[in-house]
This record gives structure tokens, sequence and C-alpha cells, in this order.
């Protein structure tokens, strides 16, 4: 009986070491992948709401994520809202109301 229950137990630590190092690897796996998203057109994998709420049960990997993620859109939204105002043209026009609403994005 004592022998089941120690087998059961093993089972189960080395199901959660698995599960852990799975959550490292998807940690991993968004923090790389939201450097992209600072790039000058980023599109968002398909994937990626997925893992973030997939974290979401481990709320320090969680809280890191979503900080990544914002930091990178963040620096793309700054980076294209300047080159509107000093690259000027067609590809860059950019209204009063665009501008507002880009600066209230980009919040505090």
């Amino acid at each position: 009986m004592a022998m089941r229950i120690r087998r059961r137990l093993e089972i189960m630590d080395i199901l959660s070491m698995q599960q852990q190092a799975a959550f490292d690897r998807l940690y991993r796996w968004v923090q790389d992948y939201s450097t992209t998203l600072a790039l000058p057109s980023p599109d968002v994998h398909p994937l990626m709401p997925l893992a973030i709420r997939a974290l979401r049960d481990r709320h320090v990997l969680y809280t890191y994520c979503l900080t990544a993620v914002e930091n990178a859109r963040s620096k793309a939204l700054v980076r294209n809202f300047l080159d509107a105002l000093v690259k000027g043209g067609p590809k860059y026009v950019v209204s009063c109301r665009a501008a507002a609403l880009a600066i209230e994005q980009s919040g505090p």
C-alpha cells in the first residue's frame, strides 16, 4: 500500500515538473515573440492570445508577458507616431484626430 502511494506521488511530482517546464517554454516564446511586436508593421501571431491566456494560472509569468507585450506595442506606437510627424507624406499622413487617438492610447 505504501509503495502505491509513493509511486503516485512520484508520478505527480514528475507531471508537476513537466508542467512547469511547459509553462517556462511558453513564457520564453511569448517574451521572444513580443520583440517582433515593436517592428514597424507588427503582425500578431494567432497563438499569442492563447499563449497569454494559458499563462494566467502563473501570475508572475502572466504579468511579465503582459508587460513585455505592452512595452513592445508602446515602442511601435511611439515610433510610428514620430515617423508620421517628422517624415510626413502620403504614407505618414496623420490627422489631428488620429494623433490625439495615438496619444491617448500610449497612456501614462
